[in-house]
């Protein structure tokens, strides 16, 4: 699995940490797969450097996200994963796992139904409906180690030029 840049750098978790997060997730009925916990194994989440992804919209349309952080089991300000299961326990379809939120508050679902390790969709909080189903969800991809892959730096901005200084505002160096 690709090792990613972390613009702030989290230790790798405990295994006696990484037990308790799955016991928790297991109480509201998740299932942390092998390429999450490898992942979290590794480091334990953070916002990445590398953090642009492709996903396909419901009607077939290609689109463009960021990931502002990876969940982790380590408390953080951008919440744990723990917590953000509790949160959008009733709110997403059993077995679909948090592992990454938007800078939007969406987040990135790790599909572990029937055992499986993967896809990942993005879950769009804006079209959530009253009951979970897959309504809200847009296809990113295969499984973990693709997005992985798949993630790119996003361009720099761009910068307009200054406006050339001209009469009074060149001479006293103003713009």
């Amino acid at each position: 699995m690709r090792q990613l840049d972390f613009k702030d750098h989290q230790p790798p978790v405990s295994p006696e940490e990484l037990a308790a997060a799955e016991a928790a997730l297991a109480e509201l009925g998740h299932r942390m797969p092998s390429s999450y916990r490898e992942f979290l194994a590794a480091h334990d989440g953070g916002p990445p450097v590398q953090d642009m992804f492709d996903y396909t919209e419901r009607d077939g349309g290609g689109e463009q996200d960021r990931i502002h952080f990876f969940l982790g089991v380590a408390e953080s300000p951008d919440g744990d994963l723990v917590e953000t299961a509790q949160a959008l326990h009733g709110r997403v379809i059993p077995g679909l796992l948090p592992v990454a939120g938007d800078p939007f508050g969406n987040f990135l679902l790790l599909d572990t139904r029937d055992g499986h390790d993967g896809p990942i969709w993005l879950w769009d909080h804006e079209l959530e409906p009253d009951e979970p189903d897959e309504s809200n969800l847009s296809f990113v991809a295969a499984d973990l180690a693709t997005l992985l892959e798949n993630l790119r730096p996003a361009p720099a901005p761009a910068t307009e030029p200054k406006p050339e200084r001209t009469g009074w505002r060149r001479l006293l160096g103003r713009s």
